[in-house]
């Protein structure tokens, strides 16, 4: 049983930037702490959102034709967050892109799939830079 003017400690994980260092050093280790920018300012007029910034959605989508047993073609699309893909857009310009009209079906390539092309995680997958080559489309709204 604890009396009443004894207060609970808490762990505090809030460390000044040369006590970190100084503790780093200490423990034989070098380092050299880099740092950060301070954020952008808040405006209430906007939000707080800056239309310079812009954040990006990359979906990968498998394509596939009508001749059975052919692999299916790979693509990806990057647009602002909130612009909605036009499925309809992807299979005409797929399909002029691979030279084909028997595109069939477009849809989203299933996880494993998109993270095995691109050698990202779902959620972290970036416009370029992927595993494996695939023709990317950009929207409008992201030049």
């Amino acid at each position: 049983m604890t009396s009443s003017d004894e207060t609970p400690t808490t762990p505090t994980n809030t460390t000044e930037p040369h006590e970190l260092s100084t503790r780093i050093r200490a423990s034989g280790r070098s380092c050299h702490l880099i740092p950060t920018p301070p954020p952008p300012p808040n405006n209430d007029d906007d939000a707080g959102t800056n239309p310079s910034i812009k954040i990006l959605k990359t979906l990968v989508w498998e394509v596939s034709f009508r001749q059975r047993g052919e692999p299916p073609a790979y693509c990806v699309t990057v647009a602002e967050q909130c612009t909605k893909i036009d499925v309809r857009h992807v299979r005409q310009k797929m399909a002029w892109v691979v030279g084909r009209t028997d595109v069939e079906v477009v849809a989203l390539a299933r996880p494993a799939v998109a993270e095995r092309l691109t050698g990202y995680v779902i959620g972290c997958i970036p416009p370029l830079g992927h595993v494996v080559p695939m023709v990317t489309f950009l929207d409008g709204s992201v030049l």
